[in-house]
């Protein structure tokens, strides 16, 4: 005899997987899946990288309290890891208005750190560094930018081009 799930065991279960993630985020190898089968033939899924900072000098008096990737050709795929007191979202470039958005007209996603109050703004974004993941989708137009800044103070903020930022598996 079999016994039924019931739909509250269901939730217990997927809420202790959740909670397992958050306490021991996984390598990003591991986020990819085996890939949806189109026609029958299994496709590849595409290859996810973690997102590192490089190091950035951040204004005596000032935090960080904003980190925005923006990513143009490709997807954010995961956020592993979010430092405590901050908030994520994700946004959609093409949605969004203002002159902080006009050279992404074209991008496909970003990813929004924030911070929940000032006494929880960075010092250094090395807690950031491999929290976000992304996939490419084609590595011709692949780009990606991050702005990072400090809302709360003094409103001091810089962007980081791909050239400073660093994919790896």
């Amino acid at each position: 005899m079999r016994a039924a799930v019931t739909p509250v065991a269901a939730i217990a279960v997927l809420a202790a997987i959740v909670c397992a993630a958050r306490l021991h985020p996984v390598p990003f190898a591991w986020l990819a899946a085996a890939g949806q089968a189109v026609g029958g033939q299994p496709q590849k899924a595409p290859k996810t990288y973690g997102v590192f900072f490089p190091q950035v000098v951040v204004p005596s008096g000032t935090g960080i309290s904003l980190v925005r990737v923006v990513v143009t050709c490709g997807q954010i795929a995961a956020v592993v890891r979010i430092p405590d007191d901050w908030y994520v979202q994700t946004l959609r470039p093409a949605l969004q208005s203002g002159p902080a958005w006009t050279e992404f007209q074209f991008a496909s996603s970003a990813v929004e750190f924030s911070s929940g109050h000032g006494v929880s703004r960075l010092s250094t974004l090395g807690s950031l560094d491999g929290a976000i993941g992304v996939t490419v989708d084609d590595s011709s137009c692949f780009d990606m930018t991050a702005d990072v800044q400090d809302e709360i103070g003094s409103g001091w903020k810089t962007r980081l081009r791909r050239a400073q930022l660093r994919l790896r598996n």
